[in-house]
C-alpha cells in the first residue's frame, strides 16, 4: 500500500496485473470511519474466496489502521488485533469501488487517449 501516512483504497484482483491502488481524500476516508462506526459487530471474519476475480477491497488510513472488505464483512486489523463487523447493504465495500471509479476510470481514459494519439 502506499505512504502510511496517507489514506489510501486498493481493490483486489487476482488478473496477473497489479492491483488498482489509489490515495483517497482525509473526507471520504472520514467518511469510511463513519460508515465502520454504525457497522454491528460480527464473531464471523470474512471467507476468502478461492477462485479467480475480485477478493474485495482495502483502504488505509493515516492512522495506520486496515480495513479489508468483501462479501458483507468488513474486518478492522490494528496492532496485531482484528475486529469484524457486518456491511449487510455493503456500504463500505461501494463506497470505495464508487472511489476507484471516480478516480481510476478518468485516469485509464486519458492514458488511452495518449496511447491512440488523441
Amino acid at each position: 500500500m502506499k505512504d502510511n501516512n496517507k489514506n489510501s483504497c486498493r481493490i483486489v484482483v487476482y488478473s496477473g496485473n497489479l492491483d488498482p491502488e489509489w490515495e483517497i481524500s482525509d473526507s471520504d476516508a472520514s467518511y469510511l470511519g463513519e460508515i465502520w462506526d454504525k457497522l454491528d459487530y460480527s464473531k464471523r471474519p470474512i471467507k476468502q474466496p478461492v477462485n479467480l476475480g475480485y477478493k474485495g477491497c482495502i483502504f488505509k488510513n493515516s492512522k495506520g489502521q486496515t480495513f479489508y472488505v468483501y462479501n458483507g464483512i468488513v474486518t478492522l486489523m490494528n496492532n496485531g488485533k482484528s475486529e469484524h463487523k457486518l456491511d449487510s447493504g455493503r456500504k463500505f465495500e461501494k463506497h470505495i469501488i464508487t472511489l476507484a471509479l471516480e478516480t481510476m476510470l478518468p485516469v485509464q481514459a486519458e492514458r488511452t487517449q495518449s496511447i491512440a494519439g488523441e
